[in-house]
């Protein structure tokens, strides 16, 4: 709960508290597709009165929100009005988090995409209405390259390349599922190999340079390419050569790296360790790989294994475990116009991202709720991932983006985005819903 000691946001208008009444909630049968009984929904009406009116039979049962909602840049958009005054912005936004917060399970996260101009904004008000101490984190994703027009004003100011993801929990801490991300080139420092285990030599292990390793067996490799016998060839070759790829990854428990991070051990039992020599030990029930430097210092062996995960093709590669730093979104963010076969680059988010997010904080079947749909991206990914989605839009696009892009994820025709990833072949469906416009008084809608 938001601990009332806190200092809080303070904006003109903020007293004016809306009074909401929830709208009714009518199916049109004409434009409900697919399986009936899906437990997905597409609402075409206002968010306030839709949220409203989804606490009657939704009340705690949501696992994730994700919105997006009009970052306030003072801009206009063909969709979206996004210069409205901040004051105004804000006193939109806190109605909306709480009614979310009153749907989310105790466990429930809402995630809220925003750029620059109030994210700073945005934190003080979710802590207040979420709790300080209930941010999961506040990632940071980069999501554009620093060209084209945005170019011209570069003598005046930075370039915006980010945005920000603020992610907060309900009631309960969730189980977070930790995400990872392929390496684009060699990760540092693992120029070790293991030649002997502790257990095949009297319980003492010994290493060597993996460059002497690689040397030998692809000796045509350091030929073709007129490259020294140094470590900075491990990571051109890695880069370059599948074989050598493979090589490391089929013996990644032996490439290792050394570190001075070492657990408490007994020092008796490392006497008599020659500098490449190492022991097993186990401390805390945990196993570690320790030696001794030429300066007697003991150091810890790190196996490459522990960074080597299963990809959904099947095959093995060497990731990087993901903080709260997302660079790589950018990429996604030049071919974003076709996926789903909807043209709405402006605000349009990658399927790969919400992918993230729901992979992070959900499992399937679980309720996913986006109270400012768009294009329908949310929705999209939610069933491509096996969830249940409840998405509202109140602008003319829930009819001409949402609504065929979602009958194409049904059908399995969007072959687009992360369908082969998910390998979605079609399936599930969803209900149409429409909200009356919503009565809501002392507060303007935006």
């Amino acid at each position: 709960m938001p601990n009332a000691n806190e200092p809080l946001l303070i904006w003109q208008g903020k007293e004016a508290e809306p009074q909401i009444e929830p709208c009714v909630l009518v199916e049109n049968s004409e434009k409900s597709y697919g399986d009936k009984n899906s437990g997905n929904l597409l609402i075409h009406g206002d968010n306030l009165a839709v949220l409203k009116a989804l606490d009657a039979d939704f009340a705690k049962k949501v696992k994730c929100a994700y919105i997006d909602p009009p970052y306030n840049t003072g801009a206009t958009f063909a969709h979206y009005d996004d210069s409205v005054g901040h004051g105004q912005w804000l006193s939109m936004m806190k109605p909306r988090l709480e009614l979310i917060r009153s749907l989310l399970k105790p466990d429930g996260v809402i995630t809220v995409q925003i750029g620059f101009d109030e994210m700073a904004y945005l934190k003080v008000l979710m802590d207040e209405v979420y709790g300080r101490n209930h941010c999961i984190g506040q990632i940071a994703v980069r999501m554009s390259h620093s060209a084209g027009m945005k170019r011209r004003a570069v003598d005046r100011r930075f370039i915006k390349n980010t945005e920000y993801i603020l992610m907060y929990y309900n009631e309960e801490p969730p189980k977070l599922q930790p995400l990872y991300e392929v390496c684009e080139e060699y990760p540092v420092n693992y120029y070790q190999y293991i030649s002997v285990f502790p257990q095949e030599n009297n319980g003492k292990g010994r290493y060597i340079n993996l460059i002497d390793v690689l040397y030998e067996k692809f000796k045509a490799e350091f030929d073709a390419y007129s490259l020294k016998r140094t470590n900075v060839s491990i990571k051109f070759l890695y880069s370059e050569c599948a074989n050598v790829r493979q090589f490391i990854l089929q013996n990644k428990h032996r490439v290792v790296r050394k570190d001075s991070n070492v657990p408490g051990v007994d020092a008796s039992s490392l006497s008599g360790l020659s500098e490449n020599e190492f022991i097993d030990c186990i401390t805390q029930n945990e196993h570690y790989s320790i030696g001794l430097n030429a300066s007697c210092n003991p150091y810890q062996l790190y196996s490459i294994a522990a960074k080597v995960k299963s990809m959904e093709s099947g095959e093995e590669a060497l990731t990087n475990l993901v903080g709260d730093w997302w660079g790589s979104f950018y990429k996604d963010m030049s071919r974003v116009d076709i996926e789903g076969g909807v043209k709405m680059k402006t605000s349009k988010k990658p399927e790969r991202l919400i992918e993230w997010i729901l992979t992070s904080v959900t499992s399937e079947n679980d309720i996913i709720l986006d109270a400012f749909l768009g294009s329908g991206t949310t929705a999209a990914v939610a069933m491509k991932m096996r969830r249940k989605f409840i998405g509202i839009e109140m602008g003319d696009q829930c009819l001409s983006l949402c609504l065929p892009r979602l009958r194409r994820v049904v059908d399995g025709t969007d072959t687009q985005g992360i369908s082969k990833a998910q390998f979605w072949r079609g399936g599930s469906g969803f209900t149409f819903l429409t909200g009356c416009a919503g009565a809501v008084r002392g507060a303007e809608l935006i």
